[in-house]
């Protein structure tokens, strides 16, 4: 019942451009806490996930770039598991890649070849939360669909939160994208069991509150004052859009 406010301040970050390697970040795809303390972050660049102690202060790498056995050429997610496990979502080296904390490789632990989860983000130890796409013919018409849903370890999702379908369109797929990828945010609350979600809507602010094992979505609205962004607010935003496109590209 009611709204309350709170301002974020940044006390402290870590990464550098040139120097110790344990440091430098080519293009971060996933970043999770750990068990324990710490966190983890995965780096497409460097093929490989770091860990950090809860001060930012390197710990280990696991994995590295290569087609061999726990090698890692093409991540798209970060999963942890509660007892410290690390998958890596690498769709050319076969699906869900899972790794011990001591960076043993412990096997393909999900098939994924094509359509990968973006963002993923685990539910305990037996399911994850993540956007996927799908392909579908309606009636002669090819339509490309976006959804988010809740997947139990699997490729296929066994319930959706929102999907989003529109015709297979060179000319709109790029809006799609940007909409239901960029601008659409959405996060998990496993203790509380919630997935929250707020779509691409402009001028409004809305947040859907979806019950984990789904349902009809509580709405969280405020009043504000659309504000505009400035000339130099867009020239980042774009030269943000192209690094991650092309990130997510592989280069």
């Amino acid at each position: 019942e009611g709204v309350s406010s709170l301002s974020l301040v940044l006390e402290d970050s870590i990464g550098i451009e040139l120097g110790d390697s344990s440091y430098v970040f080519g293009a971060i795809t996933g970043l999770e806490f750990i068990p324990g303390g710490g966190f983890a972050v995965l780096d497409r660049a460097s093929c490989n996930v770091k860990l950090y102690d809860p001060d930012g202060v390197y710990q280990s790498t696991i994995g590295r770039r290569g087609s061999g056995p726990g090698e890692i050429v093409q991540p798209y997610g970060l999963l942890v598991w509660t007892n410290g496990d690390l998958g890596v979502i690498d769709p050319f080296q076969g699906g869900l890649l899972r790794f011990s904390p001591r960076g043993e490789y412990l096997g393909l632990e999900m098939e994924v070849t094509h359509n990968v989860p973006v963002d993923p983000r685990m539910v305990g130890d037996t399911g994850y939360v993540a956007r996927r796409t799908a392909f579908f013919n309606d009636g002669g018409q090819d339509y490309m669909e976006s959804f988010l849903g809740y997947f139990p370890m699997t490729w296929e999702p066994s319930l959706k939160y929102l999907s989003r379908s529109v015709p297979l369109d060179p000319n709109t797929m790029g809006d799609f994208f940007l909409h239901d990828f960029l601008y659409s945010s959405w996060a998990v609350d496993p203790g509380a069991g919630v997935i929250y979600a707020a779509p691409f809507q402009e001028g409004a602010y809305r947040i859907l509150a979806f019950p984990l094992e789904g349902g009809d979505p509580r709405e969280i609205t405020l009043e504000v004052e659309p504000v505009p962004k400035t000339p130099e607010e867009i020239e980042l935003e774009a030269a943000y859009v192209a690094a991650f496109l092309t990130a997510a590209e592989g280069g």
